[in-house]
């Protein structure tokens, strides 16, 4: 009875995008982040 295929529609799309906005939030705090430090690095040396 259980057919994936049916279920692939608007609900998973909107569910992956949902995962890869929140995986880019984390990459751009990330990259924030290591900028900070490489800026601080750069002003010791």
């Amino acid at each position: 009875m259980a057919q994936p295929k049916n279920k692939i529609g608007p609900k998973p799309f909107s569910y992956f995008l949902d995962i890869s906005n929140k995986a880019m939030a984390n990459r751009i705090r990330k990259g924030l982040i290591y900028e900070k430090f490489t800026a601080r690095i750069m002003r010791i040396e």
